[in-house]
């Protein structure tokens, strides 16, 4: 019963992260991690797709292996929220109110934001002694979850 519990819980979590891809306010990544919290406690062979998804798995496998981001997407996320508070600021589409808490709210984005470890791009040195079709792959063990 859990294991459909956190697989639902899952899925919405994916949902939501989305549509966050669409809407400017909602956040991605906290639902996409979720998303894979829940998924690796209760499908391993979903949990793998969204790990081996071309959009969002290499965010997940950086954060799952290295628990950070890498440089450019944290470059990125603050680009887009800076952006997002601008346009409400220089447009008439808000309230004063509006645009008071979603700048609060990305503030408290920011600080999130500027708190995460980049991860390196250099290889480890655990990658670099490996062969190359190894090097490939990521470095995740799942054999914990069955």
């Amino acid at each position: 019963m859990a294991r459909w519990g956190l697989y639902l819980l899952g899925s919405l979590s994916l949902l939501c992260g989305l549509v966050g891809l669409l809407l400017p306010l909602v956040p991605t990544t906290p639902f996409l991690l979720l998303s894979s919290y829940c998924f690796v406690r209760s499908d391993p062979l979903t949990h793998r797709w969204l790990l081996s998804h071309p959009w969002f798995g290499s965010y997940l496998r950086d954060w799952e292996v290295h628990r950070g981001v890498r440089r450019h997407v944290k470059i990125l996320a603050v680009t887009m929220v800076v952006g997002v508070v601008c346009s409400l600021w220089l447009t008439d589409t808000a309230s004063l109110l509006l645009r008071t808490i979603g700048t609060v709210l990305a503030t408290c984005g920011l600080l999130v934001i500027w708190r995460l470890p980049v991860v390196s791009t250099q290889p480890s040195p655990k990658l670099a002694s490996t062969s190359r079709q190894d090097a490939k792959s990521p470095d995740l063990d799942l054999d914990w979850v069955a």
